[in-house]
This record gives C-alpha cells, sequence and structure tokens, in this order.
C-alpha cells in the first residue's frame, strides 16, 4: 500500500467497474474507504492526513434517431470533456435517419487535508451512465491514498517525544518530496542554540542562524530543560498546511555531595624569608574549593549508556601588588582566562577526566588558588580578589550530541598582605563566597592560562 503512517484499509483502496453494450449501461454509487489507526507501537492517532483520491469515468453511446441521455462525473469536480457526432442517412426504403454517436470521459485527482482519528472515512460518488443506447459503455475507476502529515524526529529522540539536553533534534515534515516553502519555528527560542565555538584563545556560543528554519530537515541542540513545540507551514500541492508536534527537554538529576570553599589563609614566610603564601593554601584535602556531585541521566535515555560529566573553569585574576624603587610602584591586572585543566574540547596539555552521569559516579572538582611569598624584597604589598566559575558539563550519548552547562557555581575570595620596608607580613583576610546556578549561559573566555590552574596566569611586566 505504500503508506508512510500505520493505518490499515477496512474496505479496498480502489475501485474499478464497466457496464457494457447495454441500452442502459451505467456504473455509478458511492464508494466509501475507511482506513483504521492500528500502530504498533501503541501511538495516538494523528491529527490531520494528506489525502489524495484519483478518478476517470467514461461513457460511450449510440442509437439511431434517439439522441442517448448521458451523466458524466468522476466525483471530484474535474471538467467533461465530450465529442458528440451526429450522420443523416438513407435507407433503401427511402426513409432518412439520423444516427447519434457520443463519447464523455471525466478524470483528475484531488488533493485535501483532512482530520484524521481513530478512524478516517473518505467517500467519492463517481457516476458513469448512458441510456437510450444500442451499444452504451459506461467505465469508473478510483483510487484513494492517505499519508502523514506530521513532523517526525530522528534518534536519539525518543518514541514519546522526549530528549536530553546536549543531543542533536533533527526534524522532518512526512511529506518532503511533495511540500514546497518549508518555514520551520521553534517556541522559546532561548533554549536553543545553533552552535558552541571553543578553542583555547576564545569561546562563545552562536545562535540558530535564520537559513536553518527554511531547510527541508533543520538539526537544533537544547540547552534548558522544557517543553517546546516544533511547528512547519508549507504549501502540498497547494493547499497550505500548517503542523505542529511537541518535544519534551530533559536533563540529569544532579546529587551534590559537597559544595564549600574555605575561607583564605595566611602562612608567614618569617625573617628568613621562608616560603609562605597567601589566599587558599594550606592541606588540599580541607583548603579550598570542593564541588563533589552525582550526576545520574534519567533510565529512559541510558538503554546505550549515560553520557559524560566534566568540569570547566574560567577565572577573573585581578591583583595588585606594590613594589619599592619601581617609577611605577602600584601595578594591576585581570583578565578572563580559561584553566589549564578545564576544557571541553580544547588541545590543553593535561588530560580532562571525565565522569559517567551514571549517578553512581564521584565527579570531583578541587582548587586552590593563592600567591606564594615572598616574591621579592622589594615587595610591600599583594591583594588577591579573584572570581572564578566552574561549570558542570554534560554531554549525552547519541550522533551530534554536544556539551552542555548543566550548573554554575561563581566563587571568589579576597584577602591581601602588605609590609613596610624591612617590617614583617601583616595580612587582611576577608571570606570566601559562592553561589550556584542552573542552566547557566554557555562559559566564554578570551585568553588561555598555561600555567596550572591553581594559581594566575604571569602578570605583564
Amino acid at each position: 500500500m505504500g503508506m508512510m503512517i500505520p493505518y490499515r484499509y477496512d474496505n479496498g483502496s480502489s475501485y474499478g467497474g464497466i457496464s457494457a453494450f447495454e441500452d442502459d449501461a451505467v456504473c455509478a454509487g458511492e464508494i466509501t474507504t475507511v482506513y483504521i489507526w492500528s500502530p504498533q507501537d501503541g501511538s495516538p492517532p494523528l491529527d490531520r492526513v494528506m489525502v489524495t483520491e484519483s478518478c476517470g469515468v467514461g461513457i460511450y453511446g449510440g442509437d439511431r434517431d434517439t439522441r442517448p441521455t448521458t451523466s458524466c462525473d468522476n466525483g471530484l469536480g474535474s471538467p467533461v470533456q465530450s465529442s458528440d457526432s451526429t450522420n443523416t442517412f438513407t435507407d433503401p426504403d427511402g426513409s432518412t435517419h439520423t444516427a447519434y454517436e457520443i463519447s464523455e470521459s471525466s478524470s483528475g485527482t484531488r488533493y485535501r487535508i483532512i482530520p484524521g482519528g481513530q478512524t478516517v472515512t473518505i467517500k467519492c460518488s463517481p457516476t458513469a451512465e448512458v441510456s437510450a443506447s444500442t451499444d452504451g459503455i459506461a467505465i469508473a475507476s478510483y483510487t484513494v491514498d492517505i499519508k502523514a502529515l506530521q513532523i517526525t524526529f530522528d534518534a536519539p529522540v525518543l518514541t514519546n517525544s522526549k530528549c536530553l539536553v546536549g543531543q542533536r533534534v533533527t526534524a522532518h515534515l512526512s511529506i518532503p518530496e511533495d511540500t514546497d516553502d518549508w518555514n520551520w519555528s521553534v517556541s522559546d527560542e532561548g533554549k536553543l542554540f545553533g552552535s558552541y565555538i571553543e578553542d583555547q584563545r576564545y569561546a562563545h556560543m552562536t545562535p540558530v542562524d535564520p537559513s536553518v528554519y527554511k531547510m527541508e530537515s533543520p538539526s537544533f541542540h537544547f540547552r534548558k530543560v522544557a517543553p517546546v513545540t516544533f511547528a512547519c507551514t508549507g504549501t502540498y500541492k497547494g493547499l497550505a498546511f500548517t503542523v505542529s508536534r511537541s518535544l519534551s527537554i530533559e536533563r540529569p538529576s544532579i546529587k551534590v555531595e559537597q559544595l564549600t570553599c574555605s575561607d583564605p589563609v595566611f602562612e608567614d614566610p618569617g625573617p628568613a624569608d621562608a616560603v609562605g603564601g597567601v589566599g587558599l593554601l594550606g592541606d588540599a584535602r580541607t583548603i579550598g574549593f570542593f564541588w563533589k556531585v552525582h550526576v545520574e541521566t534519567p533510565a529512559e535515555f541510558a538503554t546505550g549508556g549515560f553520557g559524560t560529566v566534566e568540569f570547566l573553569q574560567t577565572s577573573r585574576s585581578n591583583r595588585s601588588r606594590t613594589i619599592y624603587n619601581r617609577a611605577d610602584p602600584s601595578q594591576t591586572w585581570g583578565q578572563a582566562y580559561l584553566g589549564d585543566l578545564y576544557s571541553v574540547e580544547c588541545d590543553s596539555p593535561d588530560p580532562v577526566t571525565t565522569w559517567a552521569a551514571d549517578g553512581v559516579a564521584l565527579a570531583v572538582d578541587s582548587d586552590q588558588p593563592n600567591h606564594l611569598l615572598p616574591q621579592g624584597p622589594d615587595e610591600m604589598f599583594f591583594g588577591i580578589a579573584d572570581t572564578f566559575s566552574t561549570y558542570l558539563m554534560y554531554q549525552p550519548l547519541g550522533n551530534g550530541s554536544v556539551y552542555v552547562p548543566l550548573t554554575e557555581t561563581d566563587w571568589y575570595f579576597v584577602c591581601s598582605v602588605a609590609r613596610p620596608a624591612g617590617g614583617v607580613w601583616i595580612p587582611s583576610l576577608g571570606t570566601s563566597h559562592l553561589a550556584s546556578f542552573v542552566e547557566p549561559a554557555f562559559p566564554e573566555w578570551s585568553s588561555f592560562s598555561g600555567a596550572d590552574h591553581s594559581y594566575v596566569p604571569p602578570p605583564p611586566w
């Protein structure tokens, strides 16, 4: 039957008949075709379907002295083509007669968009009739087919119209070969994006290119949880239509086991200028920033695996120092940069650690930004006011899937140390702060730290 949707026929999809060489030749009546929705996956019936009906009828009749009466209508509103000829002749007895010969035909195809449902009933009433004919012929033939008017999604979208953030969603119209001028739209466009461009030098998110909405089969990525609606308008055989389908965007569950940031500390290098420092400095097991989390992909999406999570961190260094015996003793610098150990796709010198999003693996991130002392006998002041944005990134399974940020934690601390010439270091220690955000914007940066992530890039002097 060649149908694109799981309707089955209750009555036949075609009809043909002929009535020949009779005084009254008739092929007429109501043809009824019933389609019954019988999907294998239990999906609900379609709201609307495209119907294609083709019907051809024809008659031929001839008689002497009496013009046959005819009726020719294919039931689809197609025009009638006719040929009507007469011929006068004389019999051997001298009587004069008129011979009539008539042929008519009507054929064509009708396209309709009609409601779907559990059953779809299509009716057509063609008529081919000739009477008062000594050798009449009436012929009728009819076929009907229905096609889905629906939006479909490629895997990894589930049959229940669900997908995960980060998965590529490719939409299709079920009748592309007969459709002109695709115009797609997606509700709540703030939850989708075109691409995420990233390397060591910079990173930024690009919006969806407008040309994508004119494609036959557009692809999108979503970064936020939402119910969204895909819609497509177009023209099918001259009929304007709009069709839509809902899609649920979902995400893994997140269970935080620890999210803390200790206050800055000071370790005095002493009068001999031994090694000391200020900042998140000390025992790496207890001092610094810690983020421990379990990420679990929903079971219905995890039939082939779980996807992966990892951390990505950007920082803005805001440090200053004052040095004796310099023309410009006070210096301040700051820049947003990508930490060396924290990159999703960057070709960084250190391997990127990933964890399975299976709800069991414990993804762990820690950091200890600090400033070591002394940095030279002329240094008299050093201040730190660094800010950090650490992202929990997730990449689901599926062809074309990309990393998206699930959660962002912003944290910072402020501290400084000062000493007079030949004096001792006097610390001024502030407190640390952190705040988390769900479904943040993509991380962006404009430079890269080639040093280990636990301290800032080399200063610009």
